[in-house]
């Protein structure tokens, strides 16, 4: 009998697919997992590797599946592993089809007869048996083989040169020599990376700005602060001593901020700390007694 009120858990715990609990010599297993397949570019989910989105769906095979997850059918409180797929014509999943495995954190049903969806991406898989089982609608599950090795997650600076967002605030960071010498520790980190149209000016006009160091710095903080601990209210210190104040304006982290700035994404995890996309420039601002 689950009790009604909040989440039972301070802080949601994903179940993770056997993928981290069986990454030495045991014998890898086959597991079956229902299938949200999703097609075109703007609609089709892509987690990082232990990165949490959200996404909506409104078919109706989704959302009485997602009901079953929520009613408590699923390994975990409100929640399950289920496989994200490719198709591009919606068809049914053939054997040898590649996708990824995601656990459901949290489900919410909304006015418009539509789900959204809280997930956390998990390991690639691929498909080696696909059938449609009765009582669910149309919802396909499948046998998959898991990809027994675990992504390595890059750098903070690499990770910044590899996202087509974060570009710009690379090319930035590498005129900051000090700074790049930082990043190229162990941390962990946080960093608030703006996106590429928070800049007016171009690469080259940034790197002439002599205040461009005491800029980046206040957008780099050595205390590693993930989504889930993060709350409103919340002060994290800058390197260079500005206080940056994290809030959210929607209950319990919708519409998160940092010093009035949007936070556009949040929690793209690297080898050495967290970044957190911005949309906007933070200003610096050292507290006195604070390194500047």
């Amino acid at each position: 009998m689950i009790r009604p009120g909040p989440h039972l858990e301070t802080q949601p715990q994903a179940l993770w697919s056997d993928s981290v609990q069986h990454l030495g010599d045991d014998e890898w297993p086959v597991n079956a997992v229902p299938f949200f397949v999703f097609t075109g570019q703007r609609d089709r989910p892509r987690p990082g590797y232990r990165e949490e989105i959200k996404f909506s769906v409104r078919d109706d095979k989704y959302i009485t599946y997602a009901i079953r997850l929520r009613s408590g059918g699923g390994d975990r409180y409100m929640g399950g592993t289920i496989g994200l797929i490719y198709s591009e014509d919606r068809r049914e999943v053939q054997p040898g089809a590649e996708g990824q495995l995601a656990t459901i954190l949290d489900i919410v049903i909304k006015h418009d007869n539509s789900i959204e969806v809280t997930c956390v991406g998990d390991l690639p898989f691929q498909v080696l048996r696909a059938w449609l089982p009765r009582g669910l609608r149309g919802l396909q599950m499948g046998l998959v083989d898991v990809m027994k090795v675990a992504p390595r997650l890059p750098p903070i600076l690499q990770t910044c040169e590899s996202e087509p967002d974060m570009q710009l605030f690379a090319k930035v960071l590498r005129g900051c020599p000090e700074i790049v010498r930082l990043l190229s520790g162990p941390g962990p980190f946080t960093v608030f990376v703006p996106v590429n149209r928070s800049f007016d000016l171009s690469a080259e006009e940034l790197l002439a700005n002599p205040r461009l160091e005491s800029v980046i710095r206040c957008h780099i903080s050595t205390t590693h602060v993930p989504l889930e601990a993060m709350y409103s209210g919340r002060p994290v210190s800058a390197i260079d001593g500005t206080l940056l104040m994290l809030s959210f304006n929607q209950w319990p982290r919708g519409e998160p901020t940092v010093n009035g700035v949007p936070i556009a994404h949040m929690d793209v995890k690297c080898s050495n700390g967290t970044i957190h996309l911005i949309d906007g420039v933070l200003a610096p601002n050292p507290q006195r007694g604070r390194p500047k």
